[in-house]
């Protein structure tokens, strides 16, 4: 796993979302989808989809060696009254300083605690997880409810009026479940389908 080039994909998703790009795209690895994914389903982001440099695929498209280097995440980026539903992307591990809490750390940060220095997420925020001994990322509070230890990897927040915490996702994510997709009513008009909904 890569903290430096996650550092890159948050500096990137902060900068298109001051100038209010509809979609944008990053390199696709397993951290960037699960990350995505988590996005996506609490409604961060409008849509996510499997694509290359030319943009997201109309059709499911199997990632295979050849093609792995060029195959691209496309996100649909949410914004409200003008601002983005996703304004604050920042690491809290860093590549040099990797923070790393223990169950009950974990456990009394999803309570509401400050812990090393890190504080509890608001209504509007989610932190999420690298659980130990697994490539799996968590939501804070999955990981609790889990007894997991963890590195704490990221914080999103929202400063749109509909909070993060509000958001009932529908659907999946189009180009990456193939269960389906849903309609986003507020995002930016965008080529990218699946959605969630707010």
């Amino acid at each position: 796993m890569s903290l430096v080039k996650l550092a890159n994909i948050a500096a990137h998703i902060q900068n298109v979302t001051r100038i209010n790009h509809s979609t944008t795209s990053i390199p696709f690895t397993r951290l960037h989808l699960s990350i995505s994914q988590h996005l996506y389903k609490q409604g961060f982001i409008s849509s996510l989809q499997k694509g290359d440099l030319n943009g997201p695929h109309l059709t499911p498209t199997e990632i295979t060696p050849d093609n792995i280097a060029r195959t691209k995440l496309w996100l649909g980026l949410k914004y409200r009254d003008g601002k983005p539903v996703l304004s604050k992307f920042q690491l809290i591990s860093k590549p040099s300083n990797k923070i790393h809490l223990t169950k009950e750390q974990i456990r009394d940060l999803a309570a509401g605690k400050s812990v090393r220095l890190i504080a509890p997420p608001q209504p509007n925020e989610l932190i999420l997880v690298k659980a130990h001994g697994s490539k799996d990322v968590l939501d804070l509070h999955d990981a609790a409810s889990k007894e997991m230890s963890a590195e704490v990897l990221c914080l999103f927040s929202s400063a749109a009026t509909t909070t993060a915490s509000s958001v009932v996702a529908s659907g999946v994510a189009a180009g990456i479940d193939p269960n389906g997709s849903a309609e986003e009513s507020s995002a930016p008009k965008s080529s990218v389908t699946g959605s969630s909904s707010v």
